[in-house]
């Protein structure tokens, strides 16, 4: 059965006003003093999808945490630091583009990059203890023949099993 979460009106304009006061103090943060009426309209263009904020400004360090197999197959986690240089929005998958002077550039998923150490040291635990909501695999332990993560907690053999179970359900 598939869960509908209902947002109530009153409770929407409330983040609403919360996000555009997080916006404000971005903003005055970053440029200082800025009149009101300047403020609604950076406001309005971020609502309409015109504006984007960056989590830091381009050329500071971000953090990025993930793996990679060694030659013996052993699996190593760790914690990039690289610079963001940019933001893309491709065909509705949107990324960060950063660069690092001994890596040179590479793409960063929006839930991947981190503006803090901690932040990025959570994120790393857990990519180490993630576990698939569907077949129970492991980062440890994949499916037979190998699979490998389309989200958090799923695994791509189990991504097209979920997506036929959803329309079965329908």
């Amino acid at each position: 059965m598939k869960m509908i979460k209902v947002i109530n009106p009153e409770t929407k304009v409330k983040q609403q006003e919360r996000l555009d006061l997080l916006i404000a103090r971005r903003l005055k943060k970053a440029i200082g003093n800025i009149a009101p009426d300047r403020l609604n309209e950076i406001c309005q263009a971020y609502h309409e999808n015109r504006l984007l904020i960056l989590p830091v400004p381009i050329g500071e360090k971000v953090y990025i945490p993930g793996s990679f197999e060694e030659t013996d197959g052993s699996e190593v986690f760790c914690i990039d630091e690289a610079h963001l240089s940019g933001y893309i929005n491709e065909n509705g998958r949107e990324f960060y583009t950063t660069y690092d002077e001994s890596c040179g550039t590479m793409d960063v998923e929006k839930n991947v990059l981190c503006i803090t150490r901690e932040e990025a040291e959570k994120k790393l635990e857990g990519l180490k203890n993630r576990k698939c909501r569907v077949c129970g695999c492991t980062q440890d332990h994949a499916c037979p023949g190998g699979c490998y993560w389309v989200e958090d907690d799923l695994c791509s053999k189990c991504a097209g099993t979920e997506q036929i179970q959803e329309i079965a359900e329908g």
